[in-house]
C-alpha cells in the first residue's frame, strides 16, 4: 500500500472477527499542494463516520474499525483508543461548528510547523502535533505506523507512544 511501490494498487487484509477498514493516500510537496504528512482532521471525521454507520453499534466495536493513510513511502493507521473516544468523535462530527474549528486546527497547526509555504514538517512534528490536537479536542485516538520490507511492503505495525513518540510493536 506504500506509494514509492509504483503501479501497485492491490491492498491485502487479513480479518479477524470485526474488521472495518479505508486507506487513503496523500499527494507529495512535489505535486503542486500544501501537503498533509500526516491525517488531517477531515481523516480523523473518517472514523466518526465508519463508527456512526453501524447503528449504534460503533461504540461496542470501537476496536474494529482502521483509517489508514499512505503518505511520501510510509503507512500510518488510526484506531479509536476507548469507547468514550468513539463517544466524543461522533460528537464532534455532529456539530457544524466544531466540525470547522477542528479541520482548522489541524491546517493551521501543521502549516505552523513548515519552515516555508509548501514545505512540510517531519514526521516527528507531524505525530507530535497530531497527539496534541487529538488531546485538546479529548480524543483517544491511537496512531500505528508501519515497518516495511525491504520492497517497500508493509510488514508490521507499531503502536506510537503519546507520551514519547516511540514506537511499540504490535503482536
Amino acid at each position: 500500500i506504500i506509494e514509492s511501490n509504483g503501479d501497485c494498487t492491490d491492498l491485502d487484509f487479513t480479518f479477524v472477527g470485526f474488521t472495518f477498514a479505508a486507506a487513503h493516500s496523500h499527494p507529495t510537496a512535489g505535486q503542486g499542494c500544501d501537503p498533509f504528512g500526516m491525517f488531517s482532521g477531515g481523516d480523523i471525521l473518517q472514523l466518526a463516520n465508519m463508527s456512526s454507520t453501524f447503528d449504534g453499534l460503533g461504540r461496542q466495536f470501537f476496536n474494529t474499525y482502521t483509517f489508514i493513510l499512505t503518505y511520501n513511502g510510509t503507512a500510518f493507521a488510526i484506531k479509536y483508543g476507548s469507547e468514550e473516544a468513539v463517544d466524543a468523535l461522533e460528537s464532534l462530527k455532529n456539530n457544524n461548528e466544531s466540525i470547522n474549528y477542528f479541520r482548522k486546527a489541524f491546517e493551521d497547526e501543521f502549516q505552523s510547523l513548515a519552515d516555508l509555504p509548501g514545505e512540510s514538517a517531519s514526521l516527528q512534528e507531524l505525530k507530535e502535533k497530531l497527539f496534541l490536537i487529538l488531546d485538546d479536542y479529548g480524543l483517544d485516538i491511537d496512531l500505528y505506523e508501519a515497518e516495511n520490507d525491504s520492497q517497500g511492503f508493509v510488514e508490521s505495525w507499531s503502536k506510537v507512544n503519546k507520551d514519547d513518540l516511540l514506537k511499540e510493536p504490535c503482536y
